[in-house]
């Protein structure tokens, strides 16, 4: 996101489908930023807040709404998980398998020798 200064920091309206209250507007479009830009305007990037966990406290420590909250926030499909004993397990299954991923990108896995598991690819 950018957030874009008019010329006239007064202005109240919409440019380029943009809206402006006080001079100010926001867009993440790359075509309308070059157009600001090239019209006189003023583009600045704004670093998007990342969002911080509510609690830093251990998974097995958190409350349910916690568990939920982690769950939203690290885009954890916890299904029709409701007790919090389920909602920890998908959460810790997720992340193994996150981090199993990742050690597998990051280093082609164990042996390097793996098969495809298409019986057609030998």
């Amino acid at each position: 996101m950018a957030k874009v200064i008019a010329p006239n920091n007064q202005y109240n309206g919409v440019s380029a489908g943009v809206t402006f209250i006080h001079g100010s507007g926001e867009t993440s479009d790359p075509s309308l930023l070059d157009w600001f830009r090239e019209h006189g305007y003023e583009v600045e990037e704004v670093q998007e807040e990342i969002k911080q966990p509510a609690t830093d406290k251990p998974l097995d420590k958190q409350t349910l709404p916690e568990l939920k909250d982690y769950a939203a926030l690290h885009e954890i499909d916890i299904g029709e998980a409701s007790k919090k004993e389920d909602i920890l397990s998908v959460i810790q299954l997720e992340i193994s398998k996150r981090e199993a991923a990742k050690q597998g990108a990051e280093g082609g896995g164990a042996g390097g020798n793996q098969q495809s598991g298409d019986p057609d690819a030998s």
